[in-house]
């Protein structure tokens, strides 16, 4: 009986491990800035984006000023989170990823500067 709970108690162990050492490696590498910074450049190019940043009048098909005022929920292309946008027109990026990457949250295209 008791080399049965000490069999079991080691697997135990050994699959505690095993998730500890794998949430590591997502957290630590798969989600590192050189990660997402270069997983933007496969998606999205080096192309820069069209909108200019200090006017908030222009549309095209990917910078939609018309939208449907609901709750939208939508996964970022590159860090693959789940969020929720305040209405319909949802970014391909979040703002995070945004931010690390220089890149416009609506195309995911390099901002111009």
């Amino acid at each position: 009986m008791k080399n049965k709970i000490i069999i079991g108690l080691i697997i135990i162990e050994i699959i505690a491990i095993i998730l500890i050492v794998t949430f590591y490696i997502n957290n630590v590498y798969v989600y590192s800035d050189d990660f997402i910074i270069s997983k933007g450049y496969k998606i999205f190019g080096s192309d820069y984006c069209t909108k200019d940043n200090d006017s908030q009048l222009h549309e095209d098909l990917e910078h939609s000023m018309w939208a449907g005022a609901a709750i939208t929920p939508y996964k970022c292309q590159l860090c693959n989170k789940k969020y929720e946008h305040s209405n319909t027109a949802v970014p391909k990026i979040c703002s995070s990823c945004a931010n690390i990457t220089g890149r416009c949250m609506q195309c995911g295209k390099l901002i111009n500067k």
